[in-house]
């Protein structure tokens, strides 16, 4: 018969279907046993998507092999159509305030379909995990203890995320938490993943992100505990930070007529182009401050990426439209137009930015210019014509002489992903 928890009813779980994405991780704590006698709590943990239930079940195991269910998380977030690809890591909370833990863990679900923005997302919850009266014999259950729900990537192609454990062995790690989580994205959306036009290959992977816990201010009256996020640039390409191994482009009172206004990259362009956006609002003016960076192929101009700033938010859009490729034009649920919310209105702002072949990932008001260090980002896959190539970059003002600009621009050449490859 089916259950009801007032406002719900379920099928069986017996009959239910959709029992999958397994992600397993590590637990150490301290528990009481049958004596009272505290004792040391260790077990692998693996989440488990009871997708159209809306639950994510919690497993637990000595060995790694043989697992128990010990308790659920349902209900929660922004349900979509099903819950997907659950994942759950342990960080240190560096920035504990008063009534704070010193660590919490982080419960990662993905939707698809159902996404605000249109088919598959993710989101993430905060909270406590441990035995649930303290003693051995008790469950292992999450606790939502920040009652909010969080997004930390406002693109559409940003999926299907792992968490990867770069020390998993170690101890005091597990019992206090990490310091940040390595996670890797798939950068599509199931929306239409099954028919971009890509050859040999369906889809990609994103650049690796640190994230870890930290307080921010989402607006002048309340700051929160969330994630901050982070590229992870490792590559020798990245050996020397951009802002410190290019000389910057300067526009003053960007107008029509300003100099640098479009600026060639056609040397070594292989796809991969990295920057760097400062803009500062200057000037007066009865029209809200607005212009757009367009990222131009080299063969056909007329193929480029739209970044764009208006005052009104604020917010950064970005466009990537502007394509002579049939499947941008006619995929419905390709959509151009991203606008995304910026924080709080101020004067000067910074964007960060990789473009690769076909995927964009930018990270907006970054505070830490040498680890490109953010709360919001936003990944979109973009097509161009094959064979165009990122190879200029246009400032176009919407409002005229009313922003102060200084870019700095890198192609990155081939990447060599070879084994040893510094």
């Amino acid at each position: 018969m089916p259950y009801k928890d007032n406002t719900t009813e379920f099928i069986p779980e017996n009959e239910q279907t959709e029992f999958r994405d397994p992600s397993i991780s590590k637990y150490l704590g301290t528990a009481k046993d049958s004596d009272g006698n505290n004792v040391e709590d260790r077990k692998f943990i693996m989440t488990i998507a009871r997708s159209q239930e809306y639950k994510v079940s919690f497993y637990e195991s000595n060995d790694g092999i043989e697992y128990k269910e010990s308790s659920k998380y349902e209900l929660g977030g922004y349900l979509g159509h099903q819950y997907e690809c659950p994942n759950f890591g342990h960080l240190k909370n560096k920035e504990q305030r008063d009534g704070e833990e010193s660590s919490y863990w982080v419960l990662f679900v993905l939707i698809n379909p159902g996404s605000i923005t249109g088919g598959s997302a993710n989101w993430y919850v905060i909270g406590t995990f441990g035995r649930e009266n303290g003693y051995l014999t008790d469950k292992l259950v999450f606790t939502q203890t920040h009652k909010y729900l969080n997004i930390f990537d406002y693109g559409k192609d940003f999926y299907a995320l792992q968490i990867y454990f770069v020390n998993p062995d170690s101890d005091e790690e597990l019992k206090e938490g990490y310091d940040t989580l390595t996670l890797i994205p798939w950068t599509t959306n199931w929306q239409y993943s099954q028919t971009t036009p890509t050859d040999p290959w369906r889809g990609g992977m994103g650049i690796p992100r640190e994230f870890y816990l930290s307080h921010i201010s989402l607006n002048s009256q309340v700051s929160f505990l969330t994630l901050k996020q982070r590229p992870i640039l490792n590559h020798k390409n990245f050996e020397n930070s951009i802002n410190t191994a290019v000389t910057p482009i300067k526009i003053s009172s960007l107008s029509l007529s300003s100099e640098n206004r479009e600026i060639d990259y056609s040397k070594g362009a292989f796809g991969a182009f990295e920057f760097l956006l400062e803009f500062n609002i200057t000037g007066e003016g009865t029209e809200t401050p607005e212009f757009n960076v367009l990222f131009k192929g080299g063969s056909l101009p007329e193929e480029y990426l739209e970044i764009g700033y208006n005052n009104d938010g604020p917010i950064v859009y970005i466009n990537r439209g502007h394509s002579n490729v049939q499947f941008v034009k006619k995929n419905a649920m390709f959509n151009h137009n991203t606008a995304i919310y910026i924080q709080e209105k101020k004067t000067n702002y910074n964007i960060y930015g990789l473009i690769d072949r076909n995927i964009l990932e930018v990270f907006f008001n970054i505070d830490d210019y040498e680890k490109k260090t953010s709360f919001i980002a936003s990944t979109q896959t973009f097509f161009f014509t094959g064979g165009n190539f990122v190879s200029s970059v246009e400032f176009v003002p919407v409002t005229e002489g009313r922003f102060d600009i200084q870019f700095y621009g890198r192609q990155l050449g081939e990447f060599d992903f070879t084994e040893g490859a510094s």
